[in-house]
């Protein structure tokens, strides 16, 4: 999940004019960048050991869906949500907060403009439908959606978090040096 946040970086990069302002763009929009993910199925945290027989057992008859976080320290619980729409709705929300379009009362500032990457597990509709989500909600949060990069989960991260996972990279959209 974190080549879409790295795709992003890259980007930033590109932009610049020499390789020093190069990898200094790259490592801003690396350290400004968010990666939340939905697990849709236990079973495969089961199955690497994330989670214990019980656990896993209990949450999916209840219908827990984890979104996670990953960071420079690693994978953690942001929160659990139940079914899986409400999860995919949560997965949005965070995104907006995160580029700085969150539930605010009275004027909200503008929210940065952001480049998104969107992950999903087997199913390229559940990708497209998850980017046209996020396009929605961005625009109604008034954020400047700059590009939106779609790409399935990798076979290594899906064995760990199953075919039905799905993520989400919000990466500042730094300004062009050469303009």
């Amino acid at each position: 999940m974190s080549a879409g946040a790295l795709g992003l970086a890259a980007l930033a990069a590109s932009q610049a004019e020499d390789l020093r302002r190069a990898l200094a763009r790259a490592r801003e929009s690396a350290s400004r960048s968010h990666l939340t993910f939905l697990v849709d199925d236990l079973a495969p945290l089961r199955r690497g050991g994330r989670l214990d027989r019980t656990t896993a057992m209990m949450g999916g008859a209840l219908g827990i869906r984890p979104l996670l976080r990953a960071d420079e320290r690693g994978i953690s619980l942001v929160e659990v949500v139940r079914g899986r729409a409400r999860a995919r709705r949560r997965l949005v929300e965070i995104a907006v907060e995160q580029a700085g379009g969150g539930r605010t009362r009275g004027p909200r500032p503008p929210a940065m403009p952001v480049r998104l990457a969107v992950h999903y597990g087997d199913d390229p509709a559940d990708g497209r439908e998850l980017e046209n989500d996020l396009a929605q909600a961005m625009a109604e949060a008034g954020t400047q959606v700059e590009a939106i990069l779609r790409s399935p989960v990798d076979e290594a991260t899906r064995v760990h978090l199953g075919t039905g996972a799905l993520g989400v990279v919000v990466a500042p959209a730094l300004a062009d040096p050469r303009r």
